[in-house]
C-alpha cells in the first residue's frame, strides 16, 4: 500500500510542532512534555504493550525493525547531542548532561560522569554545583523524590577534607564494609552499630562532623547521640535501634517496640524545640530547626517498608531509615566523596 500521502503529511505535522516548540518558552515545554501527548507519540512509533502478542522479544524487534530503529536513533540523537564533554579541575575527562527529574525552582539536576547520560546526580544552583547521595536504598527502576537525596557541596567536602573528617582513599570503604558485616553476622547489639557512627561522622551525606554520644539533655532525655552539622554546628538528635527489633505484630500491625521508639524520637524532639534557651544556657547545645533520625529494621518485606515510611512522612521532623538504606547512604556517600576527589584531583590523599 503506497503511503506517501500519509508520509508527507506526517513530515509536515513534525514541521509544524518544530515550528511550535521553538516559540514555546522553557516552562511550556514543560508543560507540554507533561500533557502525555510525547509519551502518546512514542507509543504511536512502538507500543510496548504489544510485545506480549509475540513469542520472544526478538520476534517482537523482527516485527517492528524500523519502528524500534527510530526509537534507537531517537536515543542516540539525544545522547550525542546533549551530553557535553569537559574536563574536571583535576583533569579528568567526562560528560555533563541533563537529568530527567527537575525537582527545583532555583536550579537544575544534571548527570555528570566519564560516560554520556551516567553518573553522579548534580544540582547546580546559585552558581555552586552540589552533588547527591542517595539516603535510601533506590532499586533501579524505581521512582525517587527529593526526599531519597541530600546533596554536597564542592566547599562542604573541602572544608570536611581540610579538617581531618574525611580519611584518605585506602579508608573511605572501611565504615561500609564494617556495618556490611555486623548485619550479616546478625549482630543485635545496638552499642556495636552505635560505635560505628561514632568513628565515622561523615558517612551519612558528609552532613555531620562529629556525634556526641549518650548526651544528657535532663534526666529523662539521653539520646543516643546528637549530632553536630557540617553547615551551620547545630545539632540533630539519633536514635538507634536493634536491626532485628519486631516492628511488626503477626497482624501486621505495628508492635508496642516500633511505637515505643516513635513515642521516643517525637518526645526528644518535643522536648529540643521546647528547652532550646536552656539547651544552650546551661549546655552549650544548639537546636535549630532540629531532626531526629531514627534507625531501625532491617530486610523487611516490601509491604511493610512502604508503610514505615508512609508512617516517617506524617511527621517531617522525623527521618526514618533502616538498616538497609543505612547502608546504601554510608556507600553512596563514599561514591560521593570520591567523585569530589577526582573534581579535585585530591584521589591520592
Amino acid at each position: 500500500m503506497d503511503h506517501s500521502d500519509l508520509i508527507k503529511r506526517g513530515k509536515g505535522l513534525l514541521g509544524d510542532l518544530t515550528a511550535v516548540i521553538e516559540k514555546l518558552s522553557d516552562e511550556e515545554v514543560r508543560a507540554l512534555f507533561d500533557s502525555g501527548e510525547i509519551e502518546a507519540f512514542l507509543k504511536a512509533v512502538l507500543d510496548p504493550a504489544t510485545v506480549k502478542n509475540y513469542r520472544n522479544y526478538g520476534e517482537f524487534f523482527l516485527a517492528n525493525k524500523h519502528r524500534a530503529w527510530f526509537l534507537a536513533g531517537l536515543r542516540m540523537l539525544v545522547t550525542l547531542a546533549y551530553s557535553f564533554k569537559g574536563r574536571s579541575k583535576s583533569g579528568a575527562q567526562g560528560y555533563v548532561a541533563p537529568f530527567h527529574a527537575q525537582w527545583y525552582d532555583d536550579g537544575v539536576m544534571l548527570l555528570e560522569g566519564r560516560e554520556r547520560f551516567t553518573g553522579a546526580i548534580e544540582l547546580y544552583v546559585k552558581g555552586e554545583a552540589r552533588y547527591a547521595v542517595a539516603a535510601r536504598d533506590i532499586k533501579p527502576g524505581a521512582e525517587i523524590g527529593p526526599d531519597d537525596m541530600t546533596f554536597v557541596s564542592l566547599d562542604q567536602y573541602l572544608r570536611a577534607r581540610h579538617s581531618g573528617l574525611l580519611p584518605g582513599d585506602a579508608g573511605l570503604d572501611a565504615p561500609a564494609k564494617k556495618l556490611r558485616q555486623l548485619l550479616s553476622d546478625e549482630v543485635d547489639a545496638e552499642a556495636k552499630y552505635q560505635e560505628l557512627l561514632e568513628a565515622y561522622p561523615w558517612i551519612m551525606g558528609i552532613l555531620y562532623r562529629k556525634f556526641g554520644r549518650h548526651t544528657i539533655l535532663d534526666n529523662k532525655n539521653i539520646p543516643d547521640f546528637t549530632g553536630v552539622r557540617v553547615a551551620d554546628g547545630h545539632r540533630d538528635l539519633f536514635e538507634l535501634k536493634s536491626p532485628f527489633l519486631r516492628l511488626t505484630r503477626e497482624n501486621g500491625e505495628w508492635s508496642s517496640a516500633f511505637y515505643d521508639a516513635w513515642q521516643q524520637a517525637e518526645d526528644r524532639i518535643d522536648f529540643v524545640e521546647r528547652e532550646s534557651a536552656y539547651l544552650y544556657r546551661e549546655k552549650g547545645l544548639t537546636f535549630e530547626n532540629p531532626k531526629c533520625h531514627l534507625i531501625l529494621g532491617y530486610g523487611l518485606d516490601n509491604e511493610t517498608e512502604k508503610r514505615l515510611y508512609a508512617k516517617a512522612r506524617s511527621n517531617p521532623k522525623i527521618l526514618v531509615h533502616t538498616y538497609d538504606h543505612l547502608l546504601s547512604y554510608v556507600e553512596s556517600t563514599i561514591l560521593t566523596v570520591r567523585t569530589l576527589q577526582q573534581q579535585t584531583g585530591e584521589d591520592a590523599v
